[in-house]
């Protein structure tokens, strides 16, 4: 994955898992979105009470999976491009539930800003 993607990943993790309201935001919650790039790279992202965990690779059954370029995710992540716009342009697909990857994603929004 391309150094800048993997640096916005790794610093929205680390916003989210030292802010106060994490366990409050993700009570209950227990579920894994794989992510996928159009350049090959995997990783998943595991939310629960406990915190928000990055692993690189792929995971044997995730409740999520989403796809799309790493530029298309990097525009995401630094709110270069909306998630909304990029899904009904294409740019990201997601397989399995659309609403609780919405919800994963402004729960996650909100607490890294």
């Amino acid at each position: 994955m391309r150094e800048r993607l993997t640096k916005l990943i790794d610093e929205i993790a680390l916003k989210i898992n030292s802010n106060p309201r994490y366990r409050e935001v993700f009570r209950g919650w227990d579920i894994v979105a794989q992510v996928e790039t159009d350049e090959g790279g995997k990783l998943y992202i595991h939310v629960s009470e406990s915190g928000l965990r990055i692993e690189r690779g792929v995971h044997p059954s995730p409740n999520l999976v989403l796809r799309a370029s790493e530029e298309v995710l990097e525009k995401i992540l630094s709110g270069e491009m909306s998630e909304v716009k990029a899904f009904f342009t294409g740019k990201i697909r997601v397989k399995g539930d659309l609403a609780l990857a919405e919800r994963l994603y402004r729960k996650i929004k909100s607490l890294a800003s």
